[in-house]
């Protein structure tokens, strides 16, 4: 097995996360780079969301599944992967937290025997009555019933990653988002020194298009990188109609958010993850087979900015895309248990955003794009 971390000095202009880190350390930042052992490097990540889901199916074939994906994202070359604090029941209702958290247990074991990383989401609203700081303190001070150590001390998270993935209504929403989300970052902080704090959710969307308070987090020396997603579907820069046509649209648009957050990022020296950008297949289509050429080449675009900053040309230093469908299809008749899940979450149009294991042509430019940017 190879490592997950390679790492080049500066002059060799970078490495990418495409294995992972070893127990003798911790990723950090300096010099808008993520650190490993002292040298800098990029990520290319997968959005596993469902994850704790499967970890916590031990009966139903869920934690099969789930070994089945890493092995098939490992293959690939794509070693670090982002999951929410969250896991669905057969009903898709969300599980306490305790037994949630014996599916995380599950899934950051697994990934440690594969040399890979983990950036772990914490839920916007947390629920149950609790205070995000109690609620942070016992998740961070849980201890791995697999592994033995607390959450705070495990090397396989590389970041905890806060901020609303959802636009606000108004700029003065986003101006309390964004208070809320430094609440957040330093209940964190608080609690824990040895991890990144990625704060930032889908970006500038989701503070009302405010700058000056997205600024706010990337000016706080207790936030370590911040977020942005790329959504073109979603956000109506492509139409259902004219996946293909609206590409070069998506391109435009996609460099005008990016750049918006690169001037903050450069401003306070920090790097930008883009923790996750999807395209849709062709007519919005979701059985596995139809086409993708079109979301292949926003890939490909994605994973250019990357590379811009791997050469000291942008501040995108890791990115995640949206999402691993793996081995699952959708069901004819929409509905979803833990087996079945896919990239989207319930209440999305399910496959659409899917890379499927038989995506042939997309796992081309997964591969391809780890192997470019190895040393």
């Amino acid at each position: 097995m190879q490592a997950l971390l390679r790492v080049l000095p500066l002059l060799a202009a970078f490495v990418l996360f495409s294995h992972g880190a070893t127990a003798s350390g911790f990723v950090r930042v300096a010099e808008q780079h993520f650190v490993k052992d002292g040298k800098p490097c990029f990520f290319l990540g997968a959005d596993l969301w469902y994850a704790p889901s499967l970890a916590c199916d031990e009966v139903g074939g869920g934690r099969k599944r789930l070994v089945r994906e890493l092995n098939r994202l490992d293959s690939l070359g794509v070693g670090l992967v982002s999951f929410p604090v969250r896991a669905l029941a057969d009903s898709l209702q969300p599980l306490p937290l305790t037994h949630t958290l014996e599916g995380i247990d599950f899934i950051l074991k697994e990934l440690a025997l594969r040399d890979m990383l983990a950036v772990v989401d914490l839920p916007w609203e947390w629920g149950g009555g609790r205070p995000f700081a109690a609620r942070a303190d016992s998740l961070l001070n849980h201890r791995n019933t697999l592994t033995g150590r607390r959450y705070a001390d495990e090397p396989t998270i590389m970041a905890w990653h806060v901020g609303p993935q959802t636009m606000p209504q108004s700029a003065a929403a986003g101006t309390t988002a964004a208070a809320a989300t430094m609440q957040q970052v330093l209940a964190l902080k608080k609690l824990d020194a040895n991890h990144l704090v990625m704060a930032g959710g889908a970006g500038l969307k989701a503070y009302g298009d405010d700058a000056a308070a997205y600024a706010r987090l990337a000016n706080s020396p207790m936030v370590d990188c911040l977020s942005l997603q790329l959504c073109p579907a979603e956000w109506n820069w492509v139409a259902r109609s004219r996946v293909a046509e609206d590409l070069s649209f998506a391109y435009l648009q996609s460099n005008e958010y990016i750049e918006k957050h690169s001037r903050l990022a450069f401003k306070s020296g920090k790097p930008l993850v883009v923790t996750a950008f999807s395209y849709p297949r062709k007519g919005f289509f979701a059985t596995p087979g139809t086409r993708v050429d079109s979301r292949d080449a926003y890939f490909g675009y994605v994973v250019s900015q990357l590379l811009a900053g791997s050469r000291g040309e942008g501040a995108v230093g890791g990115a995640f895309f949206r999402g691993w469908g793996g081995e699952a299809v959708p069901e004819a008749t929409g509905k979803a248990s833990p087996v079945s899940l896919l990239a989207e979450k319930p209440g999305e149009e399910r496959g659409t955003f899917s890379v499927y294991a038989s995506d042939a042509s997309t796992l081309t430019v997964i591969a391809e794009a780890c192997r470019q940017l190895q040393p």
